[in-house]
Order: structure tokens, then sequence, then C-alpha cells
């Protein structure tokens, strides 16, 4: 199936994989993948030694830096808009004098 099938057909001379596999064990990138690199991971930390590892140090920079600027410049203030929100309706529903105007 796939490459072996086309080596075999001879269709290429030679395949080398980018990564060895090793059955018994996972590799680094198998590890990423299975902890990082998922949908239903998305609220962990990201295992920047293991990047580091594999990708390199200018990688695993980008990726803590990312990390730091997602956390600090997206979600502090979606949860202030949220608390702003939820205190605003809070305080607009529950005050019996202003049902009659309108803002």
């Amino acid at each position: 199936v796939g490459v072996d099938r086309l080596v075999n057909e001879r269709a290429y001379t030679a395949a080398y994989p980018l990564h060895e596999i090793h059955p018994d064990e996972l590799n680094q990138r198998q590890v990423l993948h299975y902890y990082w690199a998922r949908w239903c991971k998305w609220f962990k930390y990201q295992p920047l030694d293991h990047i580091r590892e594999y990708f390199g140090e200018k990688i695993a920079l980008y990726f803590a830096w990312l990390g730091m600027k997602s956390f600090l410049f997206l979600e502090i203030p979606e949860l202030l808009c949220i608390l702003v929100n939820v205190a605003s309706f809070t305080l607009h529903v529950s005050s019996p004098g202003r049902e009659g105007r309108r803002f």
C-alpha cells in the first residue's frame, strides 16, 4: 500500500521515510501528535520540551510566544467582556425603575 507498492512496481527507485517507525514505542512525532496536536487537547499546556527536541529551539520559542500572546491578548479580554455583558444584562433586567426606558 502506498510507497511500498510504488517501489515494488518500479515507479520509484527508492523511498526514504522522514521518520523511522518503531511499532513497539512511540517516536517524537507520535508523542507530539497524541499529546498536543489533537482537537481534544486544546486546553492542555504545550509540551515545549518535546517541541524543542523535535522541531528545534526557534520553533519552540515561537509556540511559547504564540501561547502567551493568545492568552494575554485574546482570552483575558474575552473573559472581561463576558463579565461586563453579564453584569450589564443583570443590572438592566433586575432594576424595576428602568422598565419603561429604552437605552
